[in-house]
Parts: structure tokens; sequence; C-alpha cells
């Protein structure tokens, strides 16, 4: 059974608009939003947690390299 979470929710846990995340997705950079009625939409919840956690990898790797790249500048200025 496919559960569902509501769009609107989704947008204000992530402090955008419904409009922005509307626009993400049909920009492919957020999964699929199903149209329930007028102004109504909802994701899967397991679309929606995996893009989470891509999100989370993506931002975690970005961290990490910008720490060694910090890392290297202070062995470069104490050489």
């Amino acid at each position: 059974m496919t559960t569902w979470i509501d769009a609107a929710e989704v947008a204000a846990s992530l402090g955008i608009s419904l409009g922005l995340l509307r626009r993400m997705s049909r920009r492919k950079e957020y999964p699929e939003l199903l149209h329930v009625t007028r102004g109504t939409y909802r994701v899967r919840r397991i679309d929606h947690e995996a893009w989470e956690s891509a999100r989370m990898t993506s931002a975690e790797m970005a961290r990490e390299e910008l720490q060694a790249e910090r890392d290297r500048a202070a062995l470069q200025e104490n050489n």
C-alpha cells in the first residue's frame, strides 16, 4: 500500500512555498507530485524519504570536501 504525504506539509517542513516545490518537481529536482484537487498535491512517502536521504548525503559529502580543502590550505600555510 502506497503512503502519501501532503505536499504543503512537505514544503512547510523544508521552509519553501508549495509553488517552489511544484517547480522543483517539474524540473525533476524533486519526486513527482500527484495533483489531487484544486491546490492539493501529494507525494509518495518513500519517494520523499529517498530524495531527502540523497539530499543529506550530498550535503555531507560537500561538507567533507570543504573541510578537506581547508585542511590542505592550512598545511600549505604551515609549510
